[in-house]
């Protein structure tokens, strides 16, 4: 254990406005509703350095040897850099928009790569620049934004309990970290929830581009505190949990039938400005309440990764074309929609095999503060084997984040969706890529308890 220092910044991930239009991953924007950023924790101790980036992005910037350059920057090295993306949806995406045309997707890809890397140095060295003497503290409390995407599945034929498929993790825990003078320095948030809020057109009638309600929350925070301190926010496992209140409302009916009625223009930014403001009160109630804090830790941060069984379509029903990895959704007696003369016919399976010559690779890291654990994940966990990992640890604190480097899938930054077993039974689980669904619960929290057992 040992004395040291903290420092935080941040950096505008925006394109400027005269050079729109953006792309999202799903849409083409022609405005900016608020702003996208970069911020930056750097932590070191003796001779050890960390540099944790949290950009607020749909997915992992595809810049060519990010962490090298940002590590050059810096004078750190590579392996002291840690990457996340909040997985917000409506940020712009270096991919481009799916479906735009592929000239405009590179001409925007080469533009807004100069924008990632720029922001992820700048927000760097501005948190090396600022470090200075730490201490830090851990709580957390409940925030109740988010809720399980299967809960009326859940509900309506399947186990509804904590360890069914309708479970959901309301945790918001939060690392605090505070000078010498008692100035908070910067938080580290982590929840588990999407960034999905108002995926829809704004009050102009426009798509728009927004940091969403995870960046009103952290702007929010650095608003109310003030001093320049800096909220980082990380998604938790997050992979069946969506926001309470959001853009693509859904309305139940008790025959099975499920409706998504078309909100008026700006109504689902609103309730993104909800969520995200009542998140960010949940989070002053408990960075108010850490009032104990520790001045020495021990600062290790180890890299790993398994080999994952995968799968591979030998074909099935002709609406999976667009995600071929995708297991077949089952209709589960929806109702008749108002174009319908009867309900549609329940799906064809795909016909899913194992492929063991092909196995796919899951990146993942621990970082260890003192008697804290930080577990970083390269996929898109379902929140139940999130919930296994931080009970299987001995770490006192365990935060699970997701959506850092080395996605699962059928290329290096495809989302690999991990569902865990109990959600199984769910009626239309979420099921991408070439993974296997249900397979990997304990093969993972193995492999977490393995490589945390390397920093201990």
């Amino acid at each position: 254990m040992s004395k040291f220092k903290v420092g935080a910044g941040m950096a505008l991930l925006d394109i400027p406005l005269d050079q729109y239009p953006a792309m999202t991953f799903s849409a083409v924007c022609e405005d900016k509703y608020d702003d996208c950023n970069c911020r930056a924790i750097a932590i070191e101790s003796d001779d050890k350095h960390v540099l944790l980036l949290a950009f607020e992005l749909s997915d992992i910037p595809e810049v060519p040897d990010l962490e090298k350059k940002v590590a050059e920057a810096i004078g750190y090295a590579e392996d002291d850099i840690i990457v996340t993306v909040t997985h917000n949806h409506t940020s712009p995406c270096d991919r481009g928009a799916r479906g735009s045309d592929p000239a405009d997707r590179a001409a925007f890809q080469e533009k807004f790569f100069k924008v990632e890397l720029e922001s992820a140095i700048t927000a760097a060295k501005v948190a090396v620049d600022t470090l200075r003497p730490a201490k830090y503290g851990y709580g957390e409390v409940p925030s109740f934004i988010n809720t399980n995407e299967n809960t009326f599945e859940a509900r309506f034929g399947c186990v509804y309990n904590e360890e069914g498929s309708g479970y959901v993790d309301h945790t918001l825990a939060i690392l605090k970290f505070m000078d010498e003078d008692d100035q908070m320095i910067c938080v580290l948030m982590n929840h588990p929830c999407h960034a999905t809020c108002a995926m829809a057109l704004d009050a102009n009638g426009n798509n728009a581009t927004s940091g969403n309600f995870t960046g009103i929350a952290s702007r929010f925070l650095e608003d109310y505190y003030g001093g320049g301190m800096i909220a980082a926010w990380t998604s938790g496992a997050a992979g069946n949990l969506q926001p309470m209140l959001n853009g693509r409302v859904v309305v139940h009916y008790t025959d099975g039938y499920t409706m998504r009625p078309q909100l008026p223009n700006g109504a689902a930014h609103i309730l993104m400005e909800h969520v995200g403001r009542q998140h960010a009160i949940d989070a002053v109630n408990c960075i108010d309440r850490i009032t104990e804090y520790k001045d020495e830790i021990e600062l290790v941060h180890v890299k790993g990764s398994i080999q994952i069984p995968t799968q591979k379509n030998l074909g099935g029903d002709e609406s999976f074309k667009r995600s071929p990895m995708r297991m077949a959704k089952i209709n589960y007696g929806q109702g008749v929609r108002s174009n319908q003369t009867e309900p549609a016919p329940a799906a064809k399976p795909n016909h899913i095999v194992d492929d063991p010559e092909h196995p796919a690779e899951l990146k993942m890291e621990v970082l260890r503060l003192g008697e804290t654990a930080v577990v970083g994940l390269g996929c898109e966990l379902f929140c139940q084997i999130g919930r296994d990992i931080k009970q299987a640890l001995p770490a006192k604190n365990t935060i699970v984040i997701t959506h850092t480097p080395g996605y699962v899938g059928d290329n290096p930054h495809a989302v690999g969706y991990i569902v865990d077993k109990s959600s199984l039974d769910s009626r239309s689980p979420k099921l991408y890529r070439n993974l296997k669904p249900g397979y990997y619960d304990e093969m993972i929290v193995d492999a977490v308890k393995e490589l945390y057992e390397k920093t201990v």
